[in-house]
């Protein structure tokens, strides 16, 4: 029993005050059934009047407040002479309580309703979202007051049920701060900004959480409007004001200006340094967003942790991901999703695997984060993701799509249809995920039937069109392909890049030209990457390096542009050119040079007659030399030695290949006798396919 209890039984002195006094100081149940006790053995039950029935008012409501309306039925049944607080009482405690049941039965039985009986009812039922006997009381109501109409707009406001909102304040003989900006709050969080609006400008009076309500929802569908309610229009703002227009500008990624109002900002909390440290991590702006979590952030929580997960997961840098993760006191189930996710992007299966199973918790995202991981990972075979989609509690449209793009991954065309027919609803990303299963193996019949097939609310989008335009061009039809491009009712960058591929790839150097021109925004180095490639498809070795000039002038060439431009040079005999451009890749542009680059080299060094420099290129590059490699050297060596060594090394690589044994049987010196050569060579290929470890291969 409390203190206070204690000191009132021990002073002996216990009339009707101190018994009112005992019952509000009661501070749980315990505390409530000891003083019932007592007060029961003192003076309940010895007289009738009405200082007893107060009494047992009185614990009707302790019980009602301590958790238990059973025991306050107990007290109400015992009363002889009911008032009619005693019935109200009642009614309060199982309201309070969450038995609505209860409470209607007590309501119905009770001899008389007033206004206040007639408005709790309606409350507790609006509140518990009981919208449609919510509604059933108030139309029976014989009386409202404005407390009645508010409890039944903000019952609609909270179940966002607009109309209906909107025509219970219509109908209200008159409207005050509260109710109007219930309804400001309800119409700005659906979307109804303008009729938000227009009743924000008819209320009778506002103040700081009506500005801060409108203020609030314009902040999350645009700058503009935001800025002037804010700088303009507000008499006065607080904190909350400034953190509506902070995110605004952090929604619109508008990191500058986000950090301006930031800057300004006299007083801040946890909300004002989240915003800010969200703006910089959602943008490029990786190493502010580091700088400023780990030097200027006075505190961090939970939605702090989270932020920087989030940033590191979408970025694969997994150390940072790791040691934020360990660092966090506190995390919760968007902490693990974040994990998972980040392994599961770089394709680290086995440690999203174990996280997954470390988890405490998971919901659909965990599921889903590691079907995917799994229908990602080209090492991963089917029968795992069918395992884990089995395995999944619950699954939703994304579990399908991913389960469907598994199989369109892996080429299982008749799966990936199947899949299809199965998904229990469609979304443009199932149909155009069904669509790049066939557009990838180049069934371009097959694609334009899904494409038309596509629902009329379904409108194909520029992902859906690139996929038949790719079927198109990867069964060899560039007319239809370009009969398709034509008709694409809003062509993205994608698909005029893949338009223009195309014609690079196929050496149409004219047809690339005049679609590079067309291009709305041709300055993308992917788009430039291909109009090189058509120079060099062409045969116009020569006017590759002027190509590559100009991209340097309006971009920074990719790995793409030096791999063609290398061709390129090596084609035209231009030795010195090639060294500097594979030089400056590393020196001027930061790329790593990959294994394209280094056989575009070695073609070079061979073509250039460098037999020497060519051999230790592919000896000492940091990649496996295939037989591309060697055929470079074996193609232009005239030193037997070399091309006994090449030779041998691609047939290592690959035994009886057909080119090198025919580069054999080529004779090195113009005035060697030819019935000699055959015949060597006939001998060496028989002794070769007999024991190719000891034959010496050389030229006749």
């Amino acid at each position: 029993m409390c203190r206070t209890c204690v000191e009132l039984i021990k002073g002996g002195n216990f009339n009707r005050n101190e018994c009112f006094k005992l019952i509000d100081s009661c501070n749980g149940l315990e505390d409530a059934r000891n003083i019932h006790q007592y007060i029961s053995s003192h003076t309940l039950g010895k007289t009738h009047t009405a200082v007893d029935v107060r009494i047992h008012n009185k614990l009707i409501r302790m019980y009602g407040r301590v958790g238990s309306p059973a025991l306050a039925r107990q007290v109400f049944d015992s009363i002889d002479s009911k008032d009619a607080f005693s019935w109200y009482l009642m009614l309060d405690a199982y309201l309070k309580n969450g038995q609505l049941v209860d409470a209607w039965r007590v309501f119905v039985q009770s001899p008389e309703h007033d206004l206040v009986s007639w408005t709790s009812l309606l409350s507790a039922y609006a509140q518990n979202g009981h919208i449609e006997s919510a509604k059933k009381i108030f139309d029976e109501m014989p009386m409202r007051d404005m407390v009645s109409w508010t409890s039944m707009l903000a019952a609609y406001c909270g179940s966002k049920m607009i109309l209906d909102a909107k025509r219970i304040y219509d109908e209200m003989p008159s409207r005050d701060l509260v109710s109007g900006t219930l309804l400001v709050s309800a119409l700005a969080q659906s979307g109804h900004l303008e009729e938000a609006k227009e009743v924000f400008d008819t209320m009778p009076e506002r103040n700081m959480f009506s500005w801060n309500c409108l203020l609030s929802a314009y902040s999350s569908k645009g700058i503009d409007q935001a800025v002037i309610i804010f700088y303009t229009m507000m008499p006065e703002r607080d904190l909350v004001s400034w953190n509506s227009l902070l995110a605004a500008f952090v929604q619109a990624r508008e990191v500058e200006k986000a950090a301006r109002v930031f800057a300004e900002m006299e007083e801040r909390d946890i909300v004002s340094w989240n915003s800010m440290l969200a703006a910089y991590s959602q943008s490029a702006h990786r190493h502010k967003a580091e700088i400023f979590f780990s030097t200027r952030m006075p505190f961090h929580d939970l939605v702090s942790g989270n932020c920087m997960l989030a940033l590191y997961a979408r970025a694969g840098i997994i150390e940072a991901l790791e040691l934020t993760f360990d660092e966090m006191i506190e995390r919760n189930l968007v902490s693990w999703n974040s994990l998972l996710s980040g392994y599961a992007h770089i394709g680290h299966i086995e440690k999203a695997r174990a996280v997954f199973r470390r988890m405490p918790q998971r919901n659909i995202v965990s599921w889903n984060s590691m079907v995917t991981a799994l229908a990602r990972c080209e090492n991963v075979e089917m029968e795992a993701v069918e395992a884990m989609f089995s395995a999944m509690p619950e699954r939703d449209l994304v579990t399908w799509n991913t389960r469907l793009d598994a199989y369109a991954r892996r080429g299982h065309i008749e799966e990936a249809r199947k899949a299809f027919t199965e998904m229990p609803e469609r979304s443009l990303v199932s149909w155009t995920a069904l669509l790049s299963a066939y557009s990838n193996k180049g069934h371009a019949r097959d694609s334009k039937r899904v494409l038309d097939s596509i629902p009329g609310g379904e409108q194909p989008n520029s992902v859906s069109w690139t996929c038949l335009l790719v079927a198109y061009i990867r069964s060899g039809q560039i007319r239809e392909a370009r009969e398709v491009f034509d008709v694409i009712p809003q062509r993205d960058t994608v698909c005029w890049n893949v338009m223009l591929a195309a014609y690079a790839q196929l050496g149409y150097l004219a047809s690339a030209r005049r679609l590079f021109h067309r291009k709305p925004e041709s300055g993308d180095v992917v788009s430039w990457g291909s109009l090189l490639a058509a120079y060099c498809h062409s045969g116009r070795w020569g006017e590759a390096p002027r190509i590559f000039c100009s991209i340097n002038l309006v971009n920074t060439p990719n790995d793409a542009c030096f791999a063609s431009v290398l061709i390129a040079c090596s084609h035209d005999g231009k030795l010195y050119s090639g060294k500097s451009f594979f030089a400056s890749m590393s020196f001027d542009y930061g790329l790593e040079a990959s294994k394209q680059h280094y056989s575009c080299m070695v073609d070079l060094l061979s073509r250039a007659k460098y037999f020497r420099e060519a051999e230790e290129l592919v000896w000492s590059m940091p990649y496996e030399a295939d037989a591309l490699d060697w055929m470079s050297l074996l193609r232009s060596s005239t030193d037997s030695s070399q091309i006994n060594r090449a030779a041998k090394e691609i047939l290592k690589l690959s035994p009886g290949n057909p080119a090198a044994l025919v580069m054999l049987a080529k004779p090195v010196h113009m005035d060697a006798d030819k019935e000699k050569c055959i015949s060597h060579f006939s001998e060496t290929l028989s002794a070769f396919r007999k024991n190719p470890q000891k034959t010496q291969l050389s030229n006749c």
